[in-house]
């Protein structure tokens, strides 16, 4: 499934064609942070990949922190244009097949660098030092607050938690096919999620069906 898949990986692109100087800038930090991490990336780095003079950089961003906000911004944008691509899907079940078929796309690189979300937001808590980072929390919760959506359209109660178990479930396949550079684990983890949401979803088709003889029988 493509739906959107270009929205997780954009990160890793940078047209160089682009005339939007500051975009080109976010997309060369979006790619250079997940390769080598915030600490370890320069705006000289950033500058480089996005084919712009490492001065003219000042001109748009002020500060590194400012170039990283950015970058953390792109993602949570992409991931609005990304749910509402998977709105247009019939059910609950398809968006939320959708979101996994959308996240498994990027194995390859989840292996090699990690979750392109997991990993910055991670990276933005360290920053940020005892006190959880809004950028971080965002960039995760974000995903959850669109799963629980889809759990609410199954009529579970429980939306919430099944929610944070679905990103928990996937952030966590993420760190170990990182750890031990092993896609297949992602994509076996992914697979069984959405096992997961059909055995969900089919018991929530079940439940009129239920609630209809039980009725009858109340007659």
């Amino acid at each position: 499934m493509a739906h959107g898949q270009a929205s997780i990986a954009r990160n890793t692109v940078v047209d160089a064609k682009t005339p939007n100087k500051r975009d080109r800038l976010v997309s060369g930090a979006r790619r250079v942070i997940y390769e080598r991490g915030v600490e370890r990336t320069s705006l000289a780095d950033v500058a480089e990949v996005a084919g712009i003079p490492v001065g003219n950089i000042y001109y748009y961003f002020k500060t590194k922190d400012d170039l990283v906000a950015a970058a953390a911004e792109a993602h949570v944008s992409d991931l609005g244009e990304l749910f509402q691509r998977l709105e247009a899907l019939d059910s609950p079940q398809e968006r939320l097949h959708g979101l996994l078929d959308e996240l498994s796309h990027v194995g390859g690189s989840v292996a090699e660098y990690g979750c392109p979300l997991g990993t910055l937001a991670g990276e933005l808590d360290k920053r940020n030092g005892t006190m959880a980072s809004p950028q971080s929390q965002q960039l995760l919760v974000t995903m959850v607050d669109w799963a629980e959506q889809q759990f609410v359209g199954l009529e579970r109660g429980d939306a919430r938690q099944l929610a944070v178990a679905l990103i928990a479930g996937y952030e966590g396949a993420a760190l170990l096919t990182h750890s031990l550079r092993d896609p297949e684990l992602l994509a076996d983890q992914v697979q069984r999620l959405q096992q997961w949401v059909d055995e969900i979803a089919d018991t929530a088709n079940q439940a009129p069906a239920a609630r209809s003889r039980r009725a009858l029988h109340d007659q």
